[in-house]
């Protein structure tokens, strides 16, 4: 697929699984040995699909909003603005009920429609503040 066609792809997986929440539909975003590069650790294959689950089901008004796209080759980078209230548990944590907005660069890289890989790069301490989730530089 060409540049075009991946960005388009990348368009529908934010709209059908962050902003409507067709989580059955990921099988035909995701390639089975996706990798998603996060801030903290690396997430293989299904860890990283249960953990968009996870997100979603915490945060379940969660909306993401594409920026920016730039593509060279099969990777994209997409700056993106994500807002949601924290409603559901979220990696053990309880939910506060309040609200997150978050920017953030996603490069992620395709095959044949799918995404195989993907880097996340947001600031996490002002996410879990945000939510109101405790960390060690509180």
């Amino acid at each position: 697929m060409g540049i075009e066609e991946n960005k388009a792809r990348h368009r529908q997986f934010v709209e059908e699984i962050f902003n409507k929440k067709n989580l059955e539909l990921i099988p035909e975003f995701i390639a089975p040995g996706f990798v998603d590069h996060m801030p903290v650790d690396d997430l293989y294959g299904e860890k990283g699909v249960n953990f968009t689950a996870a997100l979603i089901t915490a945060f379940p008004d969660l909306h993401w909003t594409i920026e920016d796209m730039i593509a060279e080759g099969d990777k994209l980078a997409t700056r993106i603005t994500c807002e949601g209230t924290f409603t559901g548990e979220f990696l053990g944590n309880a939910p506060t009920g309040n609200k997150v907005t978050l920017s953030m660069i996603i490069i992620t890289q395709w095959k044949d429609g799918k995404e195989v890989e993907a880097w996340a790069v947001y600031d996490q301490l002002s996410f879990y503040r945000q939510a109101g989730i405790p960390t060690n530089y509180d």
